[in-house]
């Protein structure tokens, strides 16, 4: 794949004139805290700044271009509106569509066997699976004793192209939007030590174009009213558009094109542009950043140097300086192609026209080589204390352990762990800290799910005339109790009741970071079952004090984490004690 030349013709888009997509009639060749990776920190496993914890697809976002919250506002609004009203809604949003439409060429079918949209599929495809989520969970309430019904119904059918492909189709007429989301299961842990960076490079340069679109990549999806994004993080690389229903044709022709047609317009120019701006972002958002390189700091101090996890996913800047053109092209060719992806198309369309619109467009694309999963084990046997000093006004304090990956057993014991530690104004260590002792000016916790491994992390920043050494004592007691006696029953349900909301508000949307289209390919690509819905949810239901007081226990130990000090500049003192200075590359 990538490559190709002389021998098939590009399939284009229906309906239209050009648009700024060559006509090619001649042969042709992805919770605020510190994150590892790059975009608007969103956690990597669970909770994102705005949103429910499950699925786990660490999404980081890139922030380029897209606003998933104004798409929501639309869904809501259309959700609302009479059957008359959405029915003119609708209409406005597909004359707008096809009015940019009429710019784009139709380009013809290469060969006989590709199908017009709404046309039947090539024989030999693999059998269509359907799947239907209808799981009414019983939710376990007050303590143990009281049950509810909980409702998760997400009706999808799934389909494998013959080139490994997973197709993923969930309807829903509510508003006249289609969600497509593209996820490749690469990222950072795909890397080697010296040569890091990769997967976030070509978050970059996917947007820069491909070999029969090789201009900017969001022009003509924003001229058809689309809104569009893109994030990579530690486990996989997502790229999404949310367009009106009518431009569901070229959001597919556009995602298929830089699947199989990248490389040739990934020029020499191209890729040092791209290298250049990489780095810049990694200065602004790592080094030129008060506490912004804690991150590199806290993941060198918890995974050893060959372990997949021991870099940022933003990468090295040594590594990112000595990369050759024709090594990306060669991570391009092992990792994006049709049987290392999954798609998820989602909202206003119909399952047998999305189907066939999607064989038509990928159908084509070389399989690529199978991908072998990535192993490897990570322990800590110590306390590591480490600091550093930064242009920071108030010192800060950072703890993290190794935890369990994400849906493994104990992964939602500590997510609901880290909520009752710090998770809001009525935790317990934000109303210690900050409101009864006023040792802290802010506290949070997190349980960072990771495909192989996770870490739980929990942040506080001193207030003005205190040292971390008061804080780094009061966490630690507060830790102690929790182990020792366990969460409050109201602690517990408040933990099902937040985590319940959250799951239920995010799947009220069809697209963008988190909504159906992202959850069916978190659970599709790390589960290999896009039906995990209402299990995911169950997780939470069924924790209980004493299972929530052994995890804790088990992995809150003190002597085996990272204890991490940012101070001021010539002002170690205000440090943890013991703190060896830590060297950040």
């Amino acid at each position: 794949m990538g490559g190709g030349v002389g021998e098939r013709v590009r399939a284009r888009p229906a309906n239209g004139q050009d648009a700024g997509l060559r006509q090619r009639d001649e042969p042709r060749p992805h919770r605020s805290v510190p994150e590892d990776s790059v975009g608007a920190g969103r956690r990597q496993g669970g909770r994102d700044p705005g949103g429910g914890r499950p699925p786990r697809d660490g999404g980081d976002r890139s922030g380029r271009a897209g606003d998933e919250d104004r798409h929501g506002r639309v869904a809501a609004r259309c959700r609302r509106r009479s059957g008359a009203a959405r029915h003119q809604g609708r209409a406005r949003q597909v004359r707008r569509a096809q009015r940019s439409h009429r710019r784009v060429h139709d380009r013809p079918s290469p060969r006989a066997a590709r199908r017009r949209p709404g046309g039947d599929l090539p024989d030999g495809q693999q059998a269509l699976a359907s799947g239907r989520v209808d799981a009414r969970q019983s939710v376990l309430r007050q303590g143990d004793a009281d049950l509810r019904q909980l409702p998760v119904n997400i009706s999808f059918t799934k389909h494998t192209l013959a080139n490994g492909l997973d197709v993923l189709v969930h309807e829903d007429h509510a508003c006249p939007i289609v969600a497509v989301n593209l996820w490749y299961h690469v990222g950072s842990k795909n890397e080697r030590p010296g040569h890091t960076g990769f997967a976030h490079l070509f978050e970059h340069l996917m947007f820069e174009g491909s070999q029969h679109h090789d201009r900017g990549y969001f022009q003509p999806l924003q001229g058809a009213g689309a809104t569009l994004n893109g994030s990579t993080n530690a486990d996989r690389t997502n790229y999404w558009e949310v367009v009106p229903s009518g431009a569901l044709d070229l959001a597919l022709w556009m995602e298929s094109d830089r699947m199989g047609y990248l490389l040739p317009a990934v020029t020499e120019a191209k890729f040092a542009n791209q290298r250049d701006v990489v780095m810049n972002e990694r200065r602004q958002n790592y080094e030129n950043r008060p506490y912004g390189l804690a991150p590199m700091a806290l993941l060198a101090a918890l995974f050893p140097p060959d372990h997949p996890y021991h870099w940022t996913t933003i990468g090295e800047i040594a590594d990112l300086k000595a990369v050759q053109l024709d090594e990306v092209h060669a991570f391009f060719r092992r990792y994006y192609h049709p049987a290392n992806a999954s798609i998820a198309l989602a909202g206003d369309i119909d399952r047998e026209q999305a189907l066939a619109l999607v064989e038509r467009y990928f159908g084509e694309i070389d399989a690529g080589d199978r991908v072998e999963p990535v192993g490897a084990s990570a322990s800590l046997t110590h306390d590591v204390r480490l600091r550093f000093e930064d242009r920071v006004e108030l010192p800060r304090l950072y703890l993290a352990w190794l935890s369990p990956a994400m849906f493994a057993e104990g992964d939602a014991e500590l997510d609901l762990a880290t909520d009752l530690l710090a998770n809001g104004k009525t935790s317990r260590l934000y109303r210690r800290l900050v409101f009864d002792e006023r040792l802290a000016t802010d506290v949070s916790a997190s349980q960072n799910s990771r495909e192989i491994t996770g870490y739980v992390q929990i942040t506080a920043t001193a207030a003005p005339g205190h040292a971390l050494a008061e804080l780094e004592r009061a966490i630690f007691e507060e830790i102690a109790r929790l182990t020792a006696d366990g969460p409050t029953d109201e602690e517990i349900d408040r933990g099902r009741i937040q985590t319940e909301t959250q799951f239920m508000f995010r799947l009220q949307t069809v697209g963008g970071f988190g909504g159906k289209s992202d959850q069916l390919n978190a659970y599709n690509v790390f589960l290999k079952d896009p039906a995990y819905f209402g299990r995911d949810l169950a997780r939470y239901q069924v924790v209980t004090k004493s299972s929530l007081q052994e995890v804790a226990g088990r992995y809150l130990d003190p002597a085996r984490r990272v204890t991490l000090s940012i101070v001021p500049h010539d002002r170690t003192a205000l440090a943890a004690p013991d703190s060896d200075p830590a060297v950040v590359s």
